[in-house]
């Protein structure tokens, strides 16, 4: 299945193949290139190709094989280069950087152009359109890292813009590998002729189209800080002394996720989520007896599914009464310092 792909970097090239017609190192390309290779830290082996040049070029193919089945991938890289080398938003303004924009704006007139060439052939709502986000030429995650267990990322941002292959518009998060089996099956392949199968294993994805019901968000640890330091897995043998903050790790990309934290009958809800974390701030014991506590968690994704994670720590924060005997110690030793310092 990946025969064709170096062990480490499992990504069908930058470009999807060696044949190519306009790859980056050919002359006419370097020419059009958005800016040189050994800029912002040579995150590209070659110069980047300007999207009005890309679309130009897969305009005119298109219109030669618009009688025919076809397949075109388009590889728009001025929206990345520009949120590395310029940011995607101007901290001044709380805006999208001008490069930013502009990148956005020349992609979508290259999307544009060759959703005009397939609309003047007539071919459009025969034409399966898929619009996915960076990433999405790599077999599983993210740049050249490699398998799942290495890096956990889902594009829950690809669109279907198609014909009656995609019946009824709807939302599921979906693997990067089901990006692959869903082109397949569209274009007539049969899936189970391939080795592996794509059944939706581990390393196999199934089509768009295959998925049932969305799968609960799975929680895969909880880390906890206090103000000012840094983030430890909460665990069995943790003992919380203050009041603290939890970062829940979860494998679903997604910034709708919403959580709550149940401990002996103290509820928290969660204060926001970012990619693969689901943040609590503040959370206050104090009024709890010390001792092992159960934390319990429920992440509800947008689709309403909902996952939990349970762990047994332990609480060992002072009490009032234990801050009287101090502050009163305190007081008595302070009262005969004075008393000394008198005679």
């Amino acid at each position: 299945m990946f025969e064709n792909i170096t062990p480490g970097i499992e990504s069908d090239y930058w470009y999807a193949a060696e044949n190519l017609t306009w790859h980056p190192d050919d002359l006419e390309s370097k020419e059009a290139a958005l800016i040189p290779f050994d800029v912002n830290t040579q995150l590209y082996p070659a110069p980047l190709i300007k999207a009005e040049f890309l679309a130009t070029k897969a305009a005119a193919w298109l219109e030669n094989v618009t009688s025919e089945r076809f397949y075109l991938r388009m590889h728009f890289t001025e929206p990345d280069q520009a949120g590395h080398g310029f940011g995607v938003i101007d901290l001044a303004t709380g805006d999208y950087t001008n490069e930013y924009r502009q990148s956005l704006i020349v992609s979508d007139i290259g999307t544009g152009m060759i959703i005009d060439v397939l609309e003047s052939a007539g071919i459009m709502d025969k034409t399966l359109f898929i619009i996915g986000a960076d990433h999405g030429m790599f077999a599983h995650s993210h740049d050249g890292a490699g398998w799942p267990e290495q890096v956990d990322e889902i594009s829950t941002n690809t669109f279907i813009i198609s014909n009656s292959s995609v019946m009824n518009p709807y939302n599921v998060p979906v693997n990067q590998r089901d990006i692959a089996p869903t082109i397949l099956a569209s274009m007539g392949v049969d899936l189970s002729t391939i080795t592996p199968a794509y059944d939706g294993g581990e390393q196999t994805g199934i089509t768009f189209w295959d998925f049932e019901d969305n799968g609960v968000p799975f929680i895969r640890s909880a880390s906890y800080n206090y103000l000012g330091s840094t983030y430890e897995e909460l665990t069995a043998e943790s003992k919380l002394t203050d009041v603290f903050n939890i970062s829940l790790s979860t494998f679903d990309w997604d910034n709708d996720l919403a959580g709550k934290l149940e401990v002996d009958g103290l509820n928290f809800t969660s204060v926001g989520s970012r990619w693969s974390n689901v943040w609590f701030s503040n959370i206050d014991l104090s009024e709890l007896k010390n001792g092992e506590k159960t934390f319990l968690f429920t992440v509800t994704d947008q689709f309403g599914n909902i996952g939990t994670y349970e762990i047994v720590a332990n609480l060992k924060q002072a009490s009032l009464s234990m801050w009287l005997s101090i502050s009163g110690f305190l007081v008595i030793g302070s009262y005969l310092v004075l008393k000394r310092r008198k005679k």
